[in-house]
């Protein structure tokens, strides 16, 4: 007795037993899916972070465990916030950080801020040697200017300042002196950017509210001011201020972080009420995988719910009954609360990539049921009685479906050869779901059709309504008539999606995934807009300071590196030299005396009678009046010259009181800010050296390591989203430091090895099933014919791909080992029915019960996957898309076939 005899009298076996002990059977059945469904809530874990889908034997993965390890992560959360007015921006940032700095049940590590205390003193320090020196050519240049302010402080005798050295030298004195340097000096062309920015501000101010922004840093070190030197945390455009924050995780939960984040947005909501303009929103690694897991979640617990109604009614139509379809769909929900169960029992937990598995379940696990069902209704349509007609749907169909059970299981278990955690995972739980569904629908389901029948007492012969199988296929079968038509289609369909195969494009990009306008994600998109890099960085530790500052400058160095951040940008170069200079400085600024905040009123006919003055004098006519070396651009003149156009037609349009009013408030600002850099300066004239030992604890503890190591953040010139920059910035970083580790390199690290997982799988999975086709049909031709839907399918979907613009991405590659495992099923089942009734069967094996199950089997796959569809994360939405096109294609291919 062969092999095959050997089978099917098991199965005939099996089914005495299901028609004797029925009841037993399915008690037993549903005793085991209570146990599990109450094992599973009481042990089953779910693991939000990426690094969860990692194994810990990577390198690359360890030596980020020891990174993390050695330093705080400070970067969970990054709170984004940005506003046109400076003031109130930075109002807004310091409010809801003390918010959840007071929230300890939530929040921890909140950094938004560097105590400025300890740099009070040493401002002039990070300045570049070059700019100390212009800094002192200055103060000893406009010495009887800044005395005179500072005695005297109002927008009146400003300009009467800048007109009396126009008069004495027609503007070359006050230009040489006042903004352009000594006569002794190199001669350089005048800067006006001073008198432009303070009559800029007067002009505006008469227009409309506008924030306050200083000139005095410009003229006094050549730089504007900045918000990062009041200790903010800030985008490198300086229009987005940032508080970092680390959220309190729960364990438990599917999206740890989430709590944290939800109360971190509703402060945020409740502080905009007042402050409006001001716009914040959360980003940071834990935002972007708390709300990947969020929406994962959702999406796919909706789609499971959509797939399981679809398929049941799906099913229900196509039998015009309802009692059959019903127990396949209850045995399908048996079949996965057993699987959830063995999933708590040996992996104990769910990860972003293996929650999709119910829903896979749900689209191939009902295929088993549909041909058990149809190959069962009709042997009862062909007058066998209940007994006989169980014997001969196990003994036949059943070989079909646990050939194919095998398969599809195959692909799945391949992966565990993926050497990617989160892939092993999903093939096991999806293989090892696959094998329950298939105990359930090969033991229970019989089982409940027996009992059913035998309620009914109709054993012989069944309601009608119950036992006609799926309405015939009548446009198939006459498509069917005309099979070279067909295969000449089919193979050149083939052929012009083969040649579209190279066109396919791997798209790297993980925000690419999410959601459209998930919040964490377009924040991100801010973050490099404002900063031309992304919020990811790469990392690499140095034992010692001198080993830190030397990896620091060759990394700078690197063409893809856009900035370092380290310890050691806080400690000044040259400081011993800079203190010497300082020392020489001091007596000049020493003699400055304190600045008055209370000013003169301001007199608007004696400001518009010397703005007029100085307006004529720069006119373009009088270009002799200028040393040509010293002359300024055209363009300056000409605007100043605009500008107090401008401001006296505005002052002669406008409220007389309305104008001193405006005036005398930007007085106010301009010569209270600047006494502040008088003061600043003065307090900055006897600084001591910088040292690590006395940098503030926020910086310490980002940037020094619990063992003493030191930290160097280094972030990409380019979008490293994308795969070609990232790469490029990888590959650079390495040639200082092989062991480079951080977000970046686990991002680039894990997609690699994830993709390169799916395709090691896939073609595992190819390999297998294939021996494993000749070891149950024992014949080349008849394994090579069964995988003809799945070879043909497959290429036809990616000319549709091609064609609808598509790309394989980080989720929709598990098609990879799907595709696979459920394109040979159809293959099995019509392969087997052909074998089994070549010598008595009529017609196509599309008309038998076996065709129409393929056929109804398939339309239920697409509805599982087509599911997904409905899913907001782009991930998700890719998969369903690319399943239910390359279901569409292999249900035609098989059915041709």
């Amino acid at each position: 007795m062969d092999a095959k005899d050997h089978r099917e009298r098991l199965l005939i076996f099996l089914s005495d037993i299901y028609y004797r002990h029925p009841l037993i059977i399915v008690t037993i059945a549903i005793i085991l899916s209570v146990l599990s469904i109450l094992y599973t809530i009481n042990n089953l874990e779910f693991q939000t972070g990426r690094n969860d889908l990692i194994s810990q034997e990577n390198r690359y993965n360890q030596l980020f465990l020891r990174f993390r390890e050695e330093f705080a992560d400070l970067d969970g959360l990054v709170i984004v916030i940005e506003g046109k007015d400076i003031e109130r921006t930075k109002e807004f940032t310091t409010l809801l950080a003390k918010r959840l700095e007071g929230d300890k049940e939530n929040f921890r590590d909140v950094f938004y801020k560097i105590d400025t205390d300890y740099f009070k003193d040493k401002a002039l320090l990070y300045l570049s040697y070059d700019d100390l020196i212009d800094l002192g050519k200055k103060i000893r240049n406009h010495k009887k200017f800044i005395e005179r302010l500072s005695r005297s402080p109002g927008l009146n005798e400003l300009f009467d300042y800048i007109n009396e050295e126009v008069s004495s030298a027609m503007v070359s004195s006050i230009i040489s002196g006042f903004l352009g340097g000594d006569d002794k000096e190199k001669k350089d062309p005048v800067d006006l950017t001073l008198i432009i920015s303070i009559l800029e501000q007067m002009t505006e101010r008469l227009e409309r509210t506008v924030p306050y922004s200083s000139p005095w840093d410009k003229f006094f070190v050549g730089k504007e001011d900045k918000i990062s030197e009041s200790g903010f945390i800030v985008s490198d455009n300086e229009k987005l201020l940032f508080i970092v924050v680390n959220p309190v995780e729960e364990k438990e939960s599917f999206a740890m972080a989430r709590d944290s984040i939800d109360k971190a947005r509703a402060y945020i909501a409740d502080i905009r009420k007042d402050f409006p303009g001001i716009d914040a929103g959360i980003s940071g690694s834990s935002a972007l995988s708390s709300d990947e897991m969020v929406t994962t979640q959702r999406d796919v617990l909706l789609a499971s719910i959509i797939s399981l109604i679809g398929v049941t009614l799906l099913f229900v139509i196509s039998f015009r009954g309802f009692v059959n379809p019903i127990l396949a769909v209850v045995t399908l929900i048996i079949a996965i609360s057993w699987s959830l169960g063995l999933t708590t029992l040996t992996v104990g937990h769910l990860n972003v990539i293996s929650v999709v598995f119910a829903t896979i379940l749900i689209g191939l696990g009902i295929d088993f049921g549909i041909h058990l069902i149809s190959r069962y209704q009709e042997e009862v349509s062909s007058g066998k009685g209940l007994l006989e007609s169980i014997r001969s749907t196990l003994a036949h169909t059943g070989k079909g479906i646990i050939a194919g059970a095998i398969t599809t299981s195959f692909a799945f278990f391949t992966t565990l050869l993926a050497n990617f955690k989160g892939i092993e995972e999903l093939g096991f739980i999806a293989g090892t779901g696959i094998l329950m569904c298939l105990i359930a629908m090969m033991t229970v389901l019989p089982s409940l059709i027996v009992i059913n029948t035998k309620w009914k007492e109709d054993n012989i012969h069944p309601s009608p309504r119950d036992n006609k199988g799926p309405s015939r296929i009548a446009f198939v079968e006459t498509f069917l008539r005309y099979p070279k038509v067909i295969i000449f289609c089919g193979g050149l369909l083939f052929i012009i999606s083969l040649i579209s195969v190279r066109a396919i494009r791997f798209d790297y990009n993980i925000l690419n995934l999410q959601a459209e306008g998930t919040e964490s994600v377009e924040y991100e998109k801010k973050i490099f807009k404002n900063s031309e890099r992304s919020s990811w960085y790469s990392v690499v530790i140095a034992d010692s300071l001198e080993e830190a500052r030397m990896k620091k400058g060759m990394l700078e160095g690197l063409p893809s590196v856009e900035k370092v951040e380290s310890i050691i940008s806080l400690i000044p170069e040259d400081q011993d030299k800079k203190i010497e200079y300082i020392m020489d400085i001091k007596p000049l600024l020493e003699g400055i005396p304190p600045g008055k905040e209370e000013f003169k009123p301001l007199d608007l006919d004696g400001l518009v009678s010397v703005l007029q003055k100085i307006k004529f004098k720069m006119r373009e006519e009088k270009e002799d009046d200028w040393d040509p070396a010293k002359r300024p651009s055209s363009q300056s003149i000409k605007r100043v010259r605009d500008l107090i156009s401008d401001l006296l037609s505005q002052l002669k349009e406008k409220d007389r009181k309305i104008c001193i009013q405006y005036l005398t408030a930007f007085q106010k600002e301009l010569f209270l800010d600047f006494n502040d850099k008088i003061s600043t300066l003065k307090e900055n004239i006897d600084p001591s050296p910088v040292t690590i030992e006395d940098l503030p604890s926020q910086l310490k503890k980002r940037f020094i390591g619990k063992t003493g190591k030191f930290l160097l953040q280094i972030f990409s010139r380019y979008n490293i989203w994308n795969r070609k920059p990232m790469e490029e910035f990888i590959s650079d970083i390495r040639t200082v430091d092989p062991d480079t580790t951080g977000y970046a390199v686990q991002a680039f690290e894990s997609s690699r090895l994830m993709k390169e997982g799916y395709e090691r799988g896939g073609i595992y999975a190819l390999i297998a099933i294939f021996i494993f086709m000749l070891y149950i049909f024992r014949n080349i031709r008849w394994a090579i014919l069964a995988m003809v839907p799945l070879l043909v399918g497959s290429i036809w979907m990616i000319g549709l791909m091609y064609i609808f613009d598509l790309k394989f991405n980080l989720a929709n590659l598990i098609v990879l080992p799907l595709i696979i495992g459920i394109g040979i099923d159809n293959g099995i089942h019509i392969v087997h029915r052909h074998r089994e009734g070549q010598n008595n069967q009529k017609g196509s094996v599309i008309s038998t019960s076996t065709g129409k199950a393929v056929t109804l089997s398939s339309l239920t796959t697409m509805i599982g996957f087509g599911s997904l569809m409905i899913a907001s994360h782009r991930g998700i939405f890719s998969v369903g898309l690319l399943l239910t096109r390359s279901e569409e294609r292999r249900v035609g291919k098989a059915g041709r076939s």
